[in-house]
Order: structure tokens, then sequence, then C-alpha cells
């Protein structure tokens, strides 16, 4: 049987990029999370050409709590699943900052559908096998950006669905070095 599994809601696309100890510290006495620096202005500090086409670390998908999944048979079209009436019974939580370093994270707020699944499977949906991929960005920011089914990860299926810019914020985050 064939699946479709639908992540929208309340989320980011965030772009994060790494800052020396000195940068972090100067990034906030310059206000930045204050939203007092423009895009441009962030840019020229980073010494990058703009903000969202440059970062090699971008974490986009659903806010945990903030998500709605829905799974669909495509044989039929028929919503057979979603979040309000279940959740799933685990989860999977990975590191979504940069390893070992501070780092400005570039949040766009986003609203909307994230991304939608693929699942091919003998059985039908169990919804206690399915297990959302949460990526924890600075400590403050969990975003569901993959889905494992049965042990397996289908995040590699997904497809990058219709969600839309609801306002821009900054955070900084300072490791502990």
């Amino acid at each position: 049987m064939k699946y479709t599994i639908s992540l929208s809601g309340r989320g980011a696309d965030a772009s994060l990029y790494p800052l020396t100890e000195d940068q972090a510290s100067e990034l906030k006495s310059m206000g930045i999370e204050d939203d007092v620096m423009s895009m441009e202005e962030i840019a020229e500090y980073l010494e990058i050409d703009e903000i969202f086409s440059s970062s090699e670390h971008v974490v986009t998908g659903a806010y945990w709590g903030e998500h709605y999944i829905t799974v669909t048979n495509d044989e039929t079209g028929e919503e057979i699943w979603n979040s309000e009436t279940g959740e799933t019974d685990d989860t999977e939580w990975k590191d979504g900052g940069i390893k070992d370093s501070s780092y400005l994270v570039v949040e766009d707020y986003c609203k909307g559908e994230f991304f939608t699944f693929r699942l091919e499977t003998e059985e039908e949906f169990d919804p206690l096998k399915l297990k959302p991929v949460i990526y924890e960005v600075a400590e403050v920011r969990d975003i569901v950006s993959g889905m494992i089914y049965d042990g397996l990860d289908i995040s590699d299926s997904k497809e990058f669905s219709n969600y839309w810019s609801k306002g821009f914020y900054y955070i900084v985050y300072e490791n502990n070095w």
C-alpha cells in the first residue's frame, strides 16, 4: 500500500551560520536579537552575499507541538489518520545546530504545509510505527523535519510543499566552550 504523509503547521526555515565567540558577543551587543539590524547589515557582517542562499546548515519544518500530520491512502485519496485524533508514541531527537560552535540562527517563521513524505508498505498504516524526527536548534527551537516508519527513515522521500513566510527572527547561540 502507498501512503502520503503530510507535515504542516507553524514552523521555520532556519539558516545557521557559525560564529566565533567574539562574533556571538558582538552581534548580541549590536541588538540582532532585538531586530535592530537589517538583513543587508547581517549579510555584510557575515561577509556573505545574501542570508538564505549561502548557509550550509539549514533546518526546515514545523515546530514540535505546533505541527499537524496527516496520512492519506494514495489509492483512495482518503485521509486515514491525523495527529489531532492521535499522537505518535515515539520521537527521534537530533541536534540541529552546528557541532562545537556558536552560531547565528536566521529564522524565517513560516506557516503551511512543509513536506510530504512517501511511504510504501505491505501492511495497513499503523500510527504507532510513525516516529517524527525532531531537530533541536539553539536549545529553543524543536523542528520536525523528518519521519521514520517502522524503523525505516523515510526522510529522503520528502518533497517540499507550500509554506509561506510570516516574518524573521534572529537567535545567537553561544556554545559554552
